[in-house]
Order: C-alpha cells, then sequence, then structure tokens
C-alpha cells in the first residue's frame, strides 16, 4: 500500500463483454505491480516463487514421436525436473524442445559462425588478446577464437570469395576477406584486434589497418578443438541465432552450452525458441547416405531426391486437415515417384519412424503408394494423396541390416508425387 494507493478493477454488467478478456486485463495489470512490490521489498523467496509460476510451458518431442507439455524448471545431469515430466526423463530420450518464443528473421549486423557449428546473430563484435566480445539481442558474450570460425559483415552482401574461405581455413593464418579496387581479396596473417571502425592486421610482419567499412569478413584460423561429444543439440534463439553443442545444465534462469573443449555459454532461457537434439539413440536418414538408390520419372521431368527438403527445394511441408494447419519439419526425406532409397541399419537400431505425406507444395494433387521393407520383407505400406492426412509410420527393424523406403506413382501416372519422409529416423528404444 506504501507504492501504490489502490488496484480496483470492476466486471461490468453487460452481458456482451467477455470475463475471459477483463481476467487477462487483470492480469496485465496487476502482474507487473506485483512485481515492482516484489523488488522493491526485498522479498526474495516470493519473488522466486512468482518466478517459477508464470515461467513459459514447452512442448517437448520424444525420438519416439510422442509429445508431452509441461514447465521445464530445471536440467541437472542431462535430466529435466518439471511438475509434470516423467521420472527420470533425458536429453537423449528427446528429439526436440519447443517453446512458445517465435523467430524474429531479422538481418543481423554481423554474423559470426561457430568452430563446431551455427551461427550467433551479432549487432557488434571486437577482438582483443585472442578473445571476440560478441553482442546479440539476448547478451554479450566472450568467446575464446579457437571456438569462432569466422565473422561476416552483412553489409558487404552475398560473397563467394568469404563463403570459399570459410570452407577451407587455414590452419595456420587468419585471414580477412576485403573489399579492394581490384574486387574483393583474401589476406592472410595474424588478427590482431578488432572494433566498430577497424580491423588490426599483421600482415608480412607489419601491422596493417583496415576500415570496417571494406571489411565482408574474416576467418579465424582452425586451431581443430575438441567437439562436443555424446548428445549434441542446436538451440535456435529468438533473434535466429542457432547454437551447436552440449547442454551442460539449465539453473536460474540460464541455459548454458558446452560449444567446443571448456568454451561454454550462458543464454537466457526466456531467448529459448527451440532445442533439437541429437544422440547416439537416434539418427536421422536425412543425415546419412543411402547404401543403394533408385529413381525412375514415368510422366514429369526426373526429381532428384532431397535432404530435409521437399523435391522443389523447399522446406518440407504437410498438409494436415484436422485442425486444417501447415506443419513444417526442420528433416526429412523428399522423395518423388517412383523412388527407392536403401540404407544400412549398421549400428543396430531397433525401430524406424516418420510421417509420410504429399508435400503441401503440390496444393492438394498427388497420389502414389509408399512402403518399407527391410531384408526383403514388407514392414508397412499404404497409399496416400495430396487430399490425406499424413500417415505415421513405426516399426520394427530390430536385426534387420537393410532398409528401404519405396515410393510408387498411384492411379495418376506420378504427377504430384512429392512425397515426404518427415523426421524419418533410426531409433534404439531398448
Amino acid at each position: 500500500g506504501h507504492y501504490f494507493h489502490q488496484l480496483r478493477i470492476t466486471t461490468p454488467t453487460d452481458p456482451f463483454v467477455d470475463t475471459r478478456l477483463l481476467s487477462h486485463c487483470r492480469r496485465v495489470l496487476t502482474l507487473p505491480l506485483i512485481a515492482l512490490f516484489m523488488a522493491v521489498s526485498g522479498l526474495d523467496n516470493l519473488a522466486a516463487a512468482f518466478q517459477i509460476e508464470n515461467e513459459q510451458q514447452a512442448v517437448l518431442t520424444s525420438i519416439t514421436g510422442a509429445q508431452f507439455q509441461s514447465r521445464i524448471d530445471s536440467i541437472v545431469d542431462q535430466q529435466f525436473v518439471g511438475p509434470e515430466l516423467p521420472a527420470g526423463l533425458q536429453l537423449s530420450d528427446l528429439m526436440m524442445i519447443q517453446l512458445a518464443n517465435p523467430v524474429d528473421d531479422k538481418k543481423p549486423a554481423i554474423t559470426v559462425t561457430l568452430a563446431q557449428g551455427g551461427q550467433l546473430n551479432a549487432r557488434s563484435v571486437s577482438y582483443q588478446d585472442e578473445s571476440f566480445s560478441v553482442a546479440t539481442d539476448f547478451g554479450t558474450f566472450t568467446i575464446n577464437a579457437v571456438a569462432i570460425r569466422g565473422c561476416k559483415y552483412e553489409q558487404a552482401g552475398r560473397s563467394p570469395v568469404f563463403q570459399k574461405t570459410l570452407q577451407n581455413p587455414s590452419t595456420e593464418q587468419d585471414q580477412v576477406v576485403a573489399t579492394t579496387p581490384n574486387g574483393q581479396q583474401t589476406v592472410a596473417g595474424l588478427l590482431e584486434s578488432i572494433n566498430d571502425e577497424k580491423v588490426q592486421f599483421n600482415f608480412r610482419g607489419e601491422s596493417r589497418t583496415i576500415s570496417i567499412s571494406k571489411v565482408v569478413g574474416l576467418v579465424v584460423a582452425d586451431l581443430q578443438p575438441n567437439p562436443a561429444q555424446g548428445v549434441v543439440a542446436l538451440v535456435t534463439m529468438i533473434d535466429g541465432s542457432r547454437i551447436a553443442g552440449n547442454i551442460t545444465g539449465l539453473e536460474s534462469g540460464k541455459l548454458t552450452i558446452q560449444i567446443v573443449g571448456e568454451q561454454t555459454l550462458s543464454v537466457p532461457w526466456s531467448a529459448v525458441s527451440r532445442i533439437s537434439i541429437r544422440s547416439e539413440r537416434m539418427v536421422f536418414l536425412s543425415d546419412l547416405d543411402p547404401v543403394d538408390e533408385e529413381q525412375n520419372a514415368l510422366a514429369t521431368l526426373p526429381f532428384r531426391w532431397r535432404r530435409d527438403r521437399s523435391v522443389d527445394g523447399n522446406p518440407i511441408r504437410l498438409q494436415q486437415f484436422a485442425p486444417s494447419q501447415v506443419r513444417t519439419y526442420d528433416k526429412g526425406l523428399g522423395t518423388h515417384a517412383a523412388c527407392r532409397l536403401e540404407f544400412a541399419n549398421d549400428q543396430e537400431f531397433d525401430r524406424f519412424a516418420a510421417t509420410v505425406g504429399i508435400d503441401a507444395e503440390t496444393g492438394g494433387n498427388g497420389d502414389c503408394d509408399v512402403s518399407v521393407w527391410a531384408d526383403g520383407i514388407q514392414l508397412w505400406s499404404a497409399q496416400i494423396s495430396g487430399r490425406s492426412e499424413p500417415v505415421d509410420v513405426d516399426v520394427d527393424i530390430a536385426g534387420m541390416k537393410r532398409v528401404t523406403l519405396v515410393v510408387r506413382n498411384g492411379a495418376h501416372l506420378d504427377l504430384g508425387d512429392h512425397v515426404d519422409w518427415a523426421e524419418a529416423r533410426f531409433l534404439k528404444t531398448k
């Protein structure tokens, strides 16, 4: 009462007023005042309880495809703690954690590529004493040079020269790609410092200054740091940044990710959008090479199968009809009738699972027969069309050496037969 005199919201008698909206208004107006009261009163225990009570819900997807929703209070020793989570739930039990935070796809000023996968979308970058300071929308991080592969300044636009340099880093020297009167040039030497105005670079024993306005990007010498082992996660942040590494814990609203060696990043849990998880218990077929394949178009131009894309090169999208929505998948195989892809089960996986349907890009066209075979035995088959619900397949492949995915055209030749094997994966469930 000392900090605010009175908060009063009355409910009108008008029957057209939505009482749920009134309840929301009370919550919107009241919560900030309660938070202010706790802050100035120093009620730490009440503040902690308030924070936990209002943490966001997450949708967790297991490696078998089962989903459940719960608040995640902490992650300790790769085990989850939450009010509605199964006891002993581990990171290796999951393939995806989705939070309600949407991703903002705005263009960053600088893209920082991490040495072992992923990138940080940065507002500014500086370098001194073999460490980078990377400022993002969700925090500023000090990162050892060994954990960074390169930085690209978006002011320079698309640069094939930089991409080639980034893909082929030197193991001994840093490299700067700069704009010159003769086009973009790559200079190798030793990076000394970076700030918002210039790059200081030692070239052939002489320290030189390059204006930041002329810098396309820089590539750090590849010192081949120790990669993350075991359960590896790809954490997508709300600004579009993606961080690959081992999740070592979630505590006090901070998610800690070990990216290489001893280098870790602690990011706000409230800024995480989703987490994709990879472990030895699951492998996506789009990350494998088929041991045998066959494709034969009947009435259309040949379409080659694709990894994590439809055969038209778009994100994998399957139309759901109840309720009506289009779901997009990050992982999967895009195929076209007729197609046969054979994969080796050389790591003793015991199940194959996927969601199969005709991509939404066909506008409802297409009909075909799909089937799964293992060592010459048919395990599953279905007829699908562009106007039918996607179907889930989950079959036992224990002891099988080869698993084959087959697509055959239906009654309308192969017109529109853009078949997606969304989240096609081998599993170890036992």
